[in-house]
């Protein structure tokens, strides 16, 4: 196995366990929103460990081998690596204010209201990513 191929296979492996972990903070930040029984903090708190150590981890391993691979591939300058490009900082700034919403619902008190980009987090990590997947097969620009 060439280093090209293993660089995309671990970018492919840390894309999958990321967006896992994006998707899932989606769906139970939308449950959380609704319920503010005692064990709320306590759920909270077991995702924001989860995200901490495996959800983080694999965006930053995605950003990396992904630069790697983009490096190799030779396709810096290509228009549909741009798009790409953005809509994975898209994805990364949706994480983060999940991350942080999740920091303060870990906290016991009351948590502000939730966002109404958070709201819609799953469905926009979802479009952003058909996107990404066609752009990276097709190549169209």
């Amino acid at each position: 196995m060439d280093t090209y191929t293993l660089a995309k296979a671990l970018h492919v492996t840390a894309i999958i366990i990321w967006l896992g972990g994006v998707l899932l903070n989606g769906v139970l930040l939308s449950y959380l929103a609704k319920d503010t029984g005692p064990g709320r903090t306590q759920l909270a708190g077991w995702i924001r460990r989860w995200d901490f150590r495996v959800t983080l981890p694999s965006m930053v391993l995605a950003w990396l081998f992904g630069g790697i691979v983009m490096v190799m591939g030779g396709w810096f300058p290509d228009a549909w690596l741009m798009i790409k490009l953005v809509l994975v900082l898209v994805v990364s700034a949706i994480h983060g204010m999940q991350s942080g919403r999740i920091r303060r619902l870990a906290e016991p008190g009351q948590a502000p209201p939730l966002l109404s980009v958070l709201k819609h987090s799953t469905e926009l990590v979802i479009a952003a990513v058909l996107v990404i997947v066609v752009l990276v097969i097709v190549k169209p620009l």
